[in-house]
């Protein structure tokens, strides 16, 4: 507005001199009085028009119009304006200013305007009024037509983020537009122009800042489509965050320069952010540990989305992990929602990345089993166990392992090849009613814990399979293919993965 403003104060001093004349040459100081009588201003006489020297800047000791001078010279142009002309100088030059467009354009047309027309508000004709309201109607006009559109760049990403992008970018880009139009073609002048100028400019930079904090969102979002990340996991909620608080540095950079461009001082302000933001810091403890909580389950992945999981005491399912907050879905269905910061704190037993499920159980033997029928018993669980084909030979282990108050402890440690817990559930089944067989065939039963007292009759073993256990005992000692402690490498080979699963034959077709 510098431009406007010189050319606007020169035309208006000339035309308040040129109506009340100027002094005798004479009677204004030189440059000798000046320094001789150390003159620092001089008042046109009659009137509150004043030169003074410039005390400090570029124009340091040149005799200038005062800043008030030029502040209140329009006054003093409506206040001498009924005057008439003193000298040879054509008046109306003021008023071609005011009433024109750009330079560019003829000003014959003007003048062909009605009077209506040319009547001053704010210092501005009413037609330079019309004319800008038509170029605002005009431009928000073509803001709605253009953001019509659903989709701008991809029906993957979300439609709003998008529509509010295209949107602010027009914001910032049309503002611009119809500022230069109405200070270069229309030419609206003065306090107006000025005002106009600095509301549009601040939209203008507004719609930036909002344009650039919305396209880090979109990258985030193309990012999070691009590499097909789970939307309510901790890596695209991470992804987000990063975005948010880029858009936020930028933004924050943007607004003091925009600020420093409009004039505006940011100090006040900025020293108000600095203690604000202590005390804001201070009531967000708890959200900004959650946050950072956050952080440290994305770093270090104990659980995922969809991972079946046992935190503390409950065991559930992962459905979403935010920046915030982690939401599980307990076994009753129930949704917790459980702070990062406590989440972290938690023993936490994510039962999805088990490679393989554990089977460890006891089996309890009456104590009136013989040593050979428990032998017997022994080796028909390991073939068994061994040749079952679920079942991972490493660290398989069938081992008589306690004898008991009440019974002879049978322990069966074997790991069962999934790590799906209701396939685990299906093939635990199958293993325990295939054990449960292998007992009873070897002539002998369970125990439980509790005391028999015989009155008249006892419990009689069967003679025939206790007989046969210890034929087959016996073969084994005769044949020298005793098994024990373990099998040798060749038998376990040859029984290895020999057994059908699911299997419905009984213990004696094996």
């Amino acid at each position: 507005m510098k431009q406007t403003t010189a050319i606007e104060a020169s035309l208006l001093l000339y035309e308040v001199i040129n109506r009340i004349g100027l002094p005798d040459v004479e009677a204004i100081p030189n440059k000798q009085q000046t320094l001789r009588d150390e003159i620092e201003q001089w008042k046109l006489p009659k009137t509150n028009i004043l030169i003074h020297r410039v005390a400090n800047g570029e124009r340091s000791g040149e005799f200038l119009f005062s800043p008030s001078t030029i502040e209140n010279i329009y006054h003093y142009y409506e206040a001498v304006k009924h005057l008439p002309i003193r000298t040879h100088y054509h008046a109306g030059n003021y008023e071609q200013f005011v009433n024109r467009p750009d330079i560019y354009f003829p000003y014959q047309w003007v003048n062909r305007l009605p009077d209506l027309a040319l009547y001053q508000v704010l210092r501005n004709p009413v037609w330079k009024w019309v004319a800008s309201v038509i170029i605002l109607v005009a431009g928000i006009v073509a803001i709605k037509m253009f953001v019509k559109r659903e989709h701008f760049f991809s029906h993957k990403l979300p439609a709003r983020i998008q529509n509010q992008f295209i949107l602010s970018l027009l914001l910032a880009v049309l503002p611009t537009v119809v500022s230069l139009i109405l200070s270069d073609v229309i030419a609206l002048r003065f306090g107006a122009m000025a005002f106009s100028s600095k509301g549009l400019w601040v939209i203008s930079f507004a719609s930036s800042i909002w344009a650039v904090y919305l396209f880090m969102q979109l990258i985030a979002e193309y990012l999070i489509v691009s590499q097909k990340i789970l939307y309510q996991s901790i890596d695209a909620h991470l992804i987000k965050a990063v975005a948010r608080l880029s858009g936020v540095v930028v933004s924050l950079t943007l607004i003091l320069f925009a600020a420093k461009y409009l004039g505006f001082d940011l100090t006040p302000v900025l020293a108000g952010v600095g203690l604000g933001g202590l005390a804001i810091a201070l009531a967000a403890r708890p959200t900004l540990e959650n946050i950072i909580a956050g952080f440290t389950l994305f770093a270090d992945k104990p659980v995922r989305i969809g991972d079946f999981c046992k935190f503390g005491q409950q065991q559930g399912t992962v459905e979403e992990i935010g920046l915030r907050s982690t939401r599980i879905r307990r076994l009753d269905d129930k949704l917790v929602t459980i702070p990062n910061a406590d989440f972290c704190q938690m023993e936490i037993e994510n039962y999805s990345l088990i490679r393989h499920r554990l089977l460890r159980t006891s089996l309890a033997i009456r104590y009136d089993v013989t040593d050979e029928q428990l032998r017997l018993l022994l080796v028909s669980l390991r073939k068994f166990m061994i040749g079952h084909p679920l079942v991972l030979e490493e660290k398989l282990n069938v081992r008589l392992c306690k004898l008991g108050d009440h019974s002879v402890d049978i322990e069966v440690y074997a790991k069962i090849n999934t790590n799906d817990w209701l396939t685990y559930r299906a093939i635990r089944e199958d293993i325990l009613l295939k054990l449960f067989e292998l007992v009873n065939k070897s002539g002998t039963e369970f125990a439980f814990p509790s005391q028999t007292i015989f009155v008249e009759k006892g419990y009689k073993p069967d003679l025939q399979k206790r007989q046969q256990a210890h034929h087959d005992v016996q073969q084994w000692r005769d044949n020298k293919a005793y098994p024990f402690p373990e099998f040798s490498a060749e038998e376990t080979k040859a029984m290895f993965n020999k057994q059908t699963y699911p299997s419905n034959r009984r213990p004696e077709e094996d």
